[in-house]
């Protein structure tokens, strides 16, 4: 299991570094799946159990090579690294591919990213979460994100009535 964790996060993190703006989960999934890494097997994704074993090893890597470099940004949509802009210059010689802006300049978000990861970062780094997770927590998990989600729906689309509801009385 070691072997594959380090050979995960060597590719990562040549990914990363070679790619000019951010990347997304389902994006390192598919190179990672294909030559010149052909890292994952496919045979694993059939399975919920097997999605989360994967999405977790991808995401224990990341987050620990994060600790190696706290430029590192990790979300499900946005990975990569969050680039210095200007203002962060000082006397460094810096590349000019450092110096092009992330695409997720909005402060607000790589704060938020920031702030929220190190729970995630704890939940992740500790790999008896890997193997102590059953097929039945995965389950569980997944019945209640769509719950949460039914919900949220459900929430948005009531908003939504009642704004146009306002709209067409005025």
């Amino acid at each position: 299991m070691s072997q594959r964790i380090e050979a995960l996060q060597l590719a990562i993190d040549e990914l990363l570094r070679t790619n000019r703006g951010p990347t997304t989960e389902q994006q390192l999934i598919q190179t990672l799946s294909s030559p010149p890494y052909a890292l994952i097997d496919s045979a694993g994704l059939r399975s919920p159990l097997g999605l989360f074993q994967l999405h977790f090893l991808i995401f224990h890597s990341l987050y620990s090579l994060r600790q190696r470099d706290a430029r590192i940004l990790i979300h499900t949509l946005h990975i990569g690294y969050n680039r210095p802009s200007a203002s962060d210059l000082d006397d460094r010689d810096l590349a000019s591919e450092d110096l092009a802006p992330t695409p997720m300049s909005q402060v607000d978000c790589i704060e938020h990213m920031q702030a929220t990861a190190e729970p995630l970062a704890q939940y992740y780094l500790d790999l008896d979460n890997l193997f102590t997770t059953s097929s039945g927590d995965v389950q569980a998990l997944l019945g209640n994100f769509w719950n949460a989600f039914g919900r949220h729906v459900t929430a948005s689309s009531s908003t939504h009535r009642e704004v146009v509801r306002e709209h067409r009385q005025d």
